[in-house]
């Protein structure tokens, strides 16, 4: 009996280390999948940032042109006021800054088709101030003239700010959209992450519960057959004692009976 108690002890012992070995594992694929969650969440709300952030700098950057427009009246107007040919210079330069940035614009991908045509219209009324300060520095238009002339051009300017404000407007509400859309689907993530640990967290517990139940079963058994192996033991040893308490009061009868029997042969 004793034999069967300890191979019954050895197979408990060989179904808790298998029960542990699949807790482990179980547990590292759960770990897993918790690291790859958190990694794809934050992989999403990275690129969210990085779109909102472009956002933010297609906006600044038609802002810095819509304020570069008036760069070329100053000179304009300075030149039509004193006819110093110093402002020369300054006029090419005014103009070749507003088609660097013009070209810098036109390439923003978060232009629209509509905003591509208001920005080409603003283009078009900017090359028209350009021609006009031009056609003033040549002489094609006289200097009597020049004043008013100049006037058209700041009006033409004031006309491609507007276009370029209902521009901004757009960029502005496209911003605010993405922005409302990006929060909510990082509120989204988070509840799912926050899901996803609430269910490992309860799914571990229940592993180890059912480890430790099963641990505290097997040492309760063992115990007991550990307590009924100690009770067989101490019974074979109490009837051994017994027997030989047997054996030495039978030798004791047989000395008795061999001394009488020696006395009578006397």
């Amino acid at each position: 009996m004793a034999e069967a108690a300890k191979g019954s002890v050895q197979k408990k012992k060989r179904s808790l280390r298998q029960q542990s070995n699949r807790n482990m594992l179980l547990s590292v694929l759960l770990f897993a999948v918790l690291v790859s969650t958190v990694f794809f969440a934050f992989q999403q709300t990275k690129a969210g940032m990085q779109s909102l952030s472009g956002l933010y700098g297609d906006q600044l950057r038609l802002e810095q042109f819509k304020a570069s427009l008036p760069n070329l009246l100053l000179p304009l107007n300075d030149y039509t006021m004193t006819g110093n040919s110093q402002d020369v210079p300054k006029l090419k330069s005014a103009a070749d800054e507003f088609q660097t940035l013009y070209t810098g614009v036109d390439a923003l991908p978060s232009l629209s088709a509509d905003d591509k045509k208001l920005l080409t219209q603003v283009f078009g009324l900017m090359r028209e101030v350009i021609t006009i300060s031009d056609d003033i520095v040549s002489g094609k238009i006289p200097s009597g003239q020049a004043n008013n002339v100049a006037v058209v051009a700041q009006n033409l300017v004031f006309v491609a700010q507007q276009k370029l404000s209902t521009v901004a407007e757009h960029l502005n509400s496209s911003l605010k959209s993405d922005t409302e859309t990006k929060r909510e689907q990082v509120d989204q993530q988070s509840y799912l992450i926050l899901g996803i640990i609430v269910f490992l967290v309860i799914l571990l517990a229940f592993l180890s519960r059912s480890l430790v139940k099963n641990l505290t079963q097997t040492i309760t058994d063992v115990a007991r057959n550990v307590t009924q192996t100690s009770a067989e033991i101490l019974q074979a040893v109490d009837q051994q004692a017994n027997a030989a308490d047997t054996q030495s009061k039978s030798v004791e009868q047989i000395a008795i009976e061999l001394r009488q029997m020696s006395d009578a042969s006397r």
